[in-house]
């Protein structure tokens, strides 16, 4: 299972282990040490942080070969083997050897034999090489200053190691090689030529957006995608556009992987036109909203209030909302779905322009959420955050959307403030980070706050009492 010129059993090694069961069937195991960010992220929400790795589990099919460059604890690795089968295979290159020896103790658990554990970094060259480490194995690095800790460890190619899947067509591919990307894909020129994967990479190195990777896939015939989030497919990559400040990952695709998997409906290969006005179902909101309990207060009051030309506005508002209630529409190819989502955000950011209204402030933050325009929802959730708490009176004069689809489901009856503050509170606990790992302290202040509101779930409970207890054992 493993390769490398490691001979000690890693199973004698580790005696801090934890493990946790994460979508999928699948068996994590990691330090016991919840001031280390994987342990953390994986006790927290149950998962990893990152959208991708739903995508990965609806695009992996039976049989997929896969590789993983750096694989770390094998969130991935795991996931992939998994769900691939005894038909497929999965060559993961993790070249810390403590990390890797965890990564091989999940592997036994699991009763996976499908993985080929790879104890050596990725580049350009083969040879050996510092690699930089750091408390958080997701930081190490070849690209350290070679002043702080870290051990000798083996390179290879991607090129170089083609004989291992010699008649294998790799699927998909995961790079997330902490600045050796780059060198990642120089090393494997020929593989990327006689290949044809699906490549997840990271488009950020600290904060800078590294397009440099973008221009080397495109200039080796692929295609480069984002991930919609709330519909679960890739969709084109514009250049020109500005990278969202939550963006981590991109995709890169040749033209026939991105014909396969548009076929299974997990792919937009180019963007559709914006829908003619005319072609919305303009009642399609009414229909879905008037069935809906937390709505059944409010229902009279739009039916009477003043909707229409009383409420600057508010037939802009209402295409977002119809276009939005139509990408909810899972009977509609991928392509429609998109264009509807992309025509309900330009609407609504048009009716905010006209007025910033609490109602349409709600609209645009879930449509930007479900879209992954994930910057915008949070500056505007802060504003909401604001404008809530100082008690003043909200003027509900014309439909909007809940900003989860759990508040769908709860009735505010006389207490529609409140439903509202934790809903918005809620949400800055799920979008305005990856994790409370990353902003302590803010998340430990939203979820005092929404503990103390009675539509608080209890989520909120415990990812306040993890906090408490890691700040009482680590943070002291």
């Amino acid at each position: 299972m493993t390769t490398g010129d490691d001979e000690a059993s890693p199973q004698k090694s580790l005696i801090d282990v934890a493990q946790i069961d994460i979508p999928g069937g699948v068996t994590i195991l990691f330090p016991d040490d919840l001031s280390l960010m994987t342990p953390y992220v994986l006790l927290e929400q149950g998962d990893w942080f990152e959208d991708e790795i739903s995508f990965v589990r609806c695009m992996v099919e039976r049989g997929t070969d896969a590789i993983d460059i750096g694989a770390n604890y094998g969130i991935y690795t795991l996931t992939l083997a998994k769900l691939s089968g005894p038909d497929g295979r999965v060559w993961a290159f993790e070249p810390t050897s403590r990390t890797a020896d965890y990564l091989d103790r999940s592997l036994v658990v699991n009763g996976l034999a499908n993985v080929e554990l790879i104890r050596a970094a990725l580049s350009d060259h083969d040879g050996e090489a510092r690699l930089t480490t750091f408390v958080n194995s997701e930081l190490n690095t070849l690209r350290g200053s070679g002043t702080t800790t870290g051990e000798t460890v083996r390179l290879e190619t991607l090129d170089g190691c083609r004989t291992r899947w010699r008649g294998r067509d790799i699927a998909f591919v995961k790079i997330d090689a902490e600045g050796e990307d780059a060198n990642v894909i120089r090393g494997g020129e020929r593989f990327f030529c006689e290949q044809s994967p699906l490549v997840m990479f990271e488009i950020k190195q600290d904060d800078v957006v590294n397009f440099d990777l973008v221009e080397r896939f495109r200039e080796r015939g692929y295609e480069i995608f984002r991930l919609v989030p709330g519909l679960g497919v890739l969709e084109p990559f514009l250049r020109s556009g500005v990278v969202d400040p939550f963006q981590l990952n991109l995709f890169a695709a040749k033209p026939d992987r991105a014909k396969v998997l548009a076929a299974r409906g997990l792919l937009v290969r180019t963007a559709e036109p914006l829908p003619p006005q005319p072609g919305l179902r303009s009642g399609l909101w009414d229909e879905q909203v008037v069935t809906q309990t937390w709505a059944a207060n409010l229902w009279p009051l739009w039916q009477h209030g003043r909707l229409g030309d009383g409420s600057a506005g508010w037939g802009i508002h209402r295409d977002a909302l119809n276009a939005f209630a139509q990408s909810r529409r899972s009977d509609l190819p991928p392509g429609q779905r998109l264009a509807m989502l992309r025509f309900a955000f330009d609407r609504i950011g048009a009716a905010v322009e006209n007025a910033a209204t609490v109602p349409r402030l709600f609209s645009l933050v879930r449509i930007a959420t479900v879209l992954g325009e994930r910057g915008r929802a949070v500056e505007v959730l802060s504003h909401l955050e604001v404008l809530l708490e100082a008690g003043d009176a909200i003027v509900l004069d014309e439909p909007f959307l809940p900003l989860d689809s759990r508040f769908e489901t709860l009735v505010p009856g006389d207490r529609l403030t409140d439903w509202m503050v934790t809903s918005v509170l809620e949400a800055l606990v799920q979008f305005g980070s990856f994790s409370s790992y990353f902003n302590f302290d803010r998340s430990r202040n939203l979820l005092a706050k929404i503990v103390r509101q009675p539509f608080h779930n209890a989520e909120a409970e415990r990812r306040l009492k993890l906090i408490a207890f890691v700040n009482r054992e680590h943070r002291a």
